[in-house]
């Protein structure tokens, strides 16, 4: 019915809605016993069994078989039977597989992935550093309220990495980060004073910058008075030289 409704309306709102009931729908098909026998064998501690079959409910759209899948790739490695071009994954392989997973997964919703494919591209990790994309990747976890992300990006914009350099941004994030997650306080705390500082210094430095100006300046028209001074001195003196020398 909302189907429908929207193609008649042309309202995405309500085609997105319809969308997301259809995928709650076709999760619940008998192929979604696949998940309990994903941790079924993490539980016996077969692992790459596991992964096999969460990497299958990945492929069927399942946000928890993408995230889980992910999380195995990352935590345990070659235990994870993960099979690339030739045989087993390499590390690099692992880690793109990973990150394409962690992707997909935050499409649809999912902060922590969002904020995993920040890490990717800010760390390097399966991908090439990219401070731009990995701010995007932020902000999207940011939306969801995420607070490391939020902590990130306030990072970010104090050293200018992948985003303006504004010091003011970065401390409206670092309070929004406090804010959503107080359990965090020490390091964001932390985080805050060394943004104080860094003003601070900023701001003193300028001053030190005017004040040397200052002194430089008030220094060459003392020395500039001294030497007028001077000229005017030997301008009386050298006549009356002169007419001593005369004289004698």
């Amino acid at each position: 019915m909302l189907h429908a409704g929207a193609e008649l309306k042309k309202n995405p709102n309500m085609l997105n809605l319809a969308a997301a009931l259809y995928k709650s729908v076709a999760e619940r098909g008998p192929w979604s016993s696949l998940s309990r026998w994903a941790l079924e064998a993490y539980m016996k501690g077969d692992v790459g069994k596991a992964f096999i079959l969460y990497s299958r409910m990945s492929e069927l759209g399942y946000e928890v078989a993408q995230s889980n899948a992910a999380w195995i790739l990352d935590k345990y490695g070659e235990r994870s039977i993960c099979m690339g071009v030739s045989g087993f994954c390499t590390d690099k392989e692992r880690k793109e597989r990973a990150h394409a997973l962690w992707w997909r997964a935050s499409k649809q919703g999912n902060d922590y992935a969002a904020l995993l494919v920040g890490d990717a591209y800010y760390y390097g990790r399966g991908k090439e550093k990219d401070y731009v994309r990995a701010a995007e990747a932020y902000m999207y976890a940011k939306s969801q309220l995420n607070a490391e992300a939020m902590f990130n990006l306030g990072y970010m914009h104090e050293y200018g990495q992948g985003v303006p350099f504004d010091l003011n941004l970065a401390k409206s994030y670092y309070n929004q980060a406090l804010e959503n997650e107080p359990v965090s306080q020490l390091p964001i705390m932390l985080a805050l004073a060394r943004l104080w500082v860094r003003r601070n210094y900023v701001d003193v430095s300028i001053m030190l910058t005017l004040l040397l100006a200052s002194l430089i300046t008030v220094l060459y028209l003392r020395e500039k008075r001294r030497q007028r001074r001077h000229v005017i001195v030997d301008s009386i003196v050298q006549p009356l030289v002169g007419s001593a020398a005369f004289l004698d």
